[in-house]
């Protein structure tokens, strides 16, 4: 039995480490705690689930900003170079993701119940999450003003 035992523990390891790894590499958990140590900390202070669950969507409100700041910039500084087929194409590209944006996130809720504030509240971290990455995107794409 012992044997039996130490085989099976033998065999799960791996999947221990697999599991850890992706969490520590899902972009929602370092989102959530980022936010935990800066933007929401003072609601995290109190310790008050209905708080916490606030932050969900004071980082969607940031990204957002963040993101409209970052294409603001995009835009103006294609504008004062001319460079309008930049322009039309940087405008194509923000619209096609922002629709997969929308299907990301309600593929990455499927596990949430449908129209629940859980769903709500997920659905704004996993836009915000996006946006973020979106923002780092648009920062180091080459030959960008």
């Amino acid at each position: 039995m012992k044997r039996n035992s130490a085989l099976l523990l033998l065999l799960l390891l791996p999947l221990t480490v697999i599991a850890n790894d992706a969490q520590e590499m899902n972009p929602y958990n370092a989102l959530s705690d980022q936010a935990e140590q800066g933007l929401c900390k003072d609601l995290y202070e109190h310790g008050i689930y209905l708080e916490m669950t606030q932050c969900s969507y004071r980082l969607q409100e940031d990204s957002e900003q963040k993101l409209k700041q970052q294409l603001d910039l995009l835009n103006n500084a294609l504008k004062t170079a001319g460079d309008t087929k930049r322009l039309a194409l940087l405008a194509e590209e923000q619209a096609e993701w922002e629709k997969y944006r929308a299907t990301r996130c309600r593929f990455r809720g499927l596990h949430v119940i449908p129209e629940s504030r859980v769903y709500y509240d997920w659905l704004a971290t996993c836009q915000a999450a996006e946006n973020y990455r979106r923002i780092e995107t648009l920062d180091s794409e080459p030959g960008m003003p």
